[in-house]
């Protein structure tokens, strides 16, 4: 397991390198400021949210980076003419703070992330789907 593991981050790094290699042929110019700590951490909301082990959960994940963030102080609106927020959906940094609750609000509730929630759901259907064909 552990040669495999190895020889598989191997290959990826292998990939990355090239990779690396023809964007800064193309770019012509390389810094460390070409990649942002932002994507960085933008990467690894996704895949907390969305879970890892599910084609589901990394959609789910990339959905949730690029729309919850892009639409976050519209869903501060319409949570505020019924429930009322002491938040100004127009002000600067409301958009990241419910983005940030939004976030900690899903994680509380699917702390394995989308993906084991939906495996978490699909034991009993999958248990019951299989016992009643033995019968």
């Amino acid at each position: 397991l552990a040669l495999t593991k190895t020889v598989a981050f191997g290959i990826s790094a292998a990939f990355a390198g090239v990779a690396g290699s023809l964007y800064a042929i193309i770019i012509g110019f390389v810094n460390p400021d070409t990649f942002q700590i932002d994507l960085s951490l933008l990467l690894l909301i996704g895949i907390v949210v969305g879970g890892i082990g599910s084609l589901v959960g990394v959609v789910f994940g990339a959905l949730f980076v690029e729309y919850v963030r892009l639409y976050a102080s519209d869903i501060l609106h319409w949570v505020e003419i019924p429930v009322g927020s002491p938040l100004d959906p127009n002000r600067a940094g409301a958009g990241a703070a419910v983005y940030g609750l939004i976030l900690l609000l899903v994680l509380y509730v699917a702390p394995l992330g989308v993906a084991g929630l939906l495996k978490i759901a699909y034991k009993p259907i999958a248990r019951r789907a299989y016992t009643s064909r033995r019968t």
